[in-house]
C-alpha cells in the first residue's frame, strides 16, 4: 500500500511540475483520436482525411477549450456528410446544434464527456462514463451521457442513410428527415441505454453522498452492479445475448478504472477519523473529519560499494603508512623528527 501511495505522490508531483506541457499533449492526442474516429466512420470526403488537416486541427484543439473540439467535430462530421448528401448534412447539423446549445447551456464544464464517449464506446469502456459522472458531478450530468450516446447512434443512422442512396429532391429530403427522426426516436436500444446510464449516475451519486466510510468506493461498486443488472435485462429483452459477455468484461474494467481514478484523486485514511462538535449563534455543528493520506517521496541515495576497489584502496593506504614510518628517525636525545 505504501508503494502505491508513493507512486501516486510521484505522479501528482510530476503532473504539477509539468502540467503546462502534459495537458496540451493529452488534448492533442484525444483530438487526433476523435478526428480519426470521425474519418473512419463517416469519412466520405477524402480531403478532410488527409494527415495535414488532422494534425492541424488537433494542434488547434490542444491549446483551446474543449468547446472548440466539440464544434470542430460537429463541423467535420457535417462536411463529410455534405459530400454525399447536402440534405442529410443539414438535418444532422441541426440536430447537432440543438444538442450543443442544450449541452453548453446547462453543463459547459463537461464538454470532454461528448468527445470521450465515442472513444470509450469504441473500446467497450463507455460504462465508466455514468460511474465517473456520479462520482464527480451532479445528476444534471445525465445530459452529458445522453448527448454522447445520441451522437454514437446518430452516426450509425447516417451510415444507413448513405447506403440507401437517397436523392436530392424535396420528396427525398422529407423521406430522409422521416427516416432519421423515426430511427432516432424509436431506437429502443438507444433509449434504454440512456435510461440505464442515467440510473447508474443517480445511484452512484446517491451512494457517494452518504457519510459512512468508503462511500466513494462503495458508490463505484453500486454503479457497476446497477450497470450489470440493467444491461443484462436489456440484452435479454432485446435478444442480443452476444453482447452480454463483452458487457460484463467492459463493466468490470470500467469499475476498476474508476477505483484507480478515485484513488489518485483523493485517498482518505478512515482509521484516523475524528468527530467534532462546535456551535455558533444559530447552529450546533456535528462534523466528521477524515484526514487525507499524504505520503512524501522518499529520497534515498544508494551508494554502491565495489569490494575489489575498496580492498585496493586499503592496500594503498597501508603502503603510504609504511612509507611514512620509514621517514621518522630519532636523535640522540630521543626527540622525534619527521622529514
Amino acid at each position: 500500500m505504501m508503494s502505491l501511495l508513493e507512486f501516486k505522490t510521484r505522479i501528482q508531483n510530476l503532473y504539477q511540475k509539468y502540467s503546462i506541457y502534459i495537458e496540451p499533449i493529452i488534448k492533442f492526442v484525444v483530438s487526433m483520436v476523435i478526428f480519426i474516429l470521425i474519418n473512419s466512420n463517416i469519412g466520405y470526403d477524402d480531403r478532410l482525411k488527409s494527415a495535414p488537416i488532422v494534425l492541424a486541427l488537433s494542434l488547434l484543439c490542444a491549446f483551446t477549450p474543449s468547446a472548440v473540439l466539440v464544434l470542430l467535430s460537429i463541423l467535420i462530421s457535417a462536411l463529410h456528410i455534405f459530400h454525399v448528401s447536402p440534405i442529410l448534412a443539414l438535418i444532422i447539423l441541426v440536430i447537432f446544434m440543438i444538442m450543443y446549445l442544450l449541452y453548453f447551456h446547462f453543463i459547459p464544464e463537461l464538454g470532454y464527456v461528448l468527445v470521450a464517449t465515442p472513444i470509450l464506446y469504441a473500446l467497450n469502456l463507455h460504462y465508466i462514463i455514468p460511474i465517473m459522472l456520479g462520482l464527480f458531478a451532479s445528476p444534471i450530468a445525465i445530459i452529458a451521457s445522453a448527448c454522447g450516446l445520441i451522437i454514437i447512434y446518430l452516426f450509425q443512422i447516417v451510415v444507413q442513410v448513405v447506403n440507401m442512396q437517397f436523392g436530392n429532391t424535396i420528396e427525398d429530403a422529407l423521406e430522409i428527415y422521416t427516416y432519421v427522426i423515426d430511427n432516432l426516436l424509436k431506437n429502443k436500444e438507444m433509449i434504454l441505454t440512456i435510461a440505464i446510464f442515467s440510473f447508474i449516475t443517480i445511484i452512484t451519486y446517491a451512494v457517494r453522498r452518504f457519510k459512512f466510510d468508503y462511500s466513494k468506493e462503495i458508490a463505484v461498486a453500486a454503479g457497476a452492479l446497477t450497470c450489470l443488472l440493467g444491461f443484462l435485462t436489456v440484452d435479454l429483452q432485446l435478444g442480443v445475448t452476444e453482447q452480454i459477455a463483452p458487457m460484463f468484461l467492459g463493466t468490470l474494467i470500467s469499475a476498476i478504472l474508476a477505483l484507480v481514478i478515485q484513488f489518485f484523486y483523493r485517498a482518505l485514511d478512515y482509521s484516523r477519523s475524528e468527530y467534532l462538535q462546535f456551535e455558533d449563534d444559530d447552529y450546533f455543528y456535528y462534523v466528521k473529519a477524515v484526514p487525507k493520506i499524504v505520503v512524501s517521496e522518499q529520497n534515498i541515495n544508494i551508494k554502491r560499494i565495489n569490494p575489489q576497489r575498496t580492498r585496493d584502496k586499503r592496500e594503498d593506504r597501508e603502503e603510504v603508512y609504511d612509507d611514512l614510518e620509514d621517514e621518522y628517525y630519532y636523535d640522540e636525545s630521543g626527540d622525534e623528527f619527521y622529514f
